[in-house]
């Protein structure tokens, strides 16, 4: 079965509906496990409530999961924006007994801007840490020349 994670699932070819969110989808193309050379090879559509066919967008990652007999490759992605029900239009697959499941996915940008901002805040807190390190050794090296300074100035003749 197409798990927990699904939010559409139909043989290739075929048709199916589901009410989606905004966000990015996945699509996976699910075969035997014995086959390698599974694909699509038509122009698979998802379209939305108001009628308009989104872009299959090719897949940036590279996604492949085998369980007990069937292995799933990751083989387009869409970028849902409106929610509401979309249908699903997937062409006849290369192989036989071929499915396709479409799952919600992380959004690729979100991904690699929170790994940027991740690395980019550790780079910030380091170079923050240089700058506090290096005012405090200035604040210490202050403080040691005013305190001669003190000392020198009670210890002059004339003084108090």
């Amino acid at each position: 079965g197409p798990g927990s994670a699904a939010v559409a699932s139909t043989s290739a070819p075929g048709t199916t509906t589901a009410v989606l969110e905004p966000g990015y989808h996945h699509l996976y193309l699910v075969v035997p496990s014995d086959e390698h050379d599974a694909g699509l090879p038509g122009t698979v559509e998802l379209t939305g409530p108001d009628g308009e066919t989104l872009p299959a967008e090719p897949s940036p990652l590279d996604g492949t999961a085998s369980m007990g007999g069937s292995r799933a490759v990751l083989v387009a992605g869409f970028r849902v924006v409106e929610p509401g029900e979309y249908t699903l239009t997937v062409p006849e697959a290369t192989t036989q007994d071929a499915q396709v499941v479409l799952v919600r996915g992380p959004d690729l940008t979100q991904f690699v801007s929170g790994i940027f901002g991740t690395v980019g805040g550790v780079f910030v807190a380091i170079a923050l840490g240089v700058v506090g390190l290096g005012l405090t050794i200035g604040g210490v090296i202050w403080w040691v020349v005013r305190a001669g300074a003190r000392r020198r100035a009670a210890a002059a003749p004339g003084s108090a």
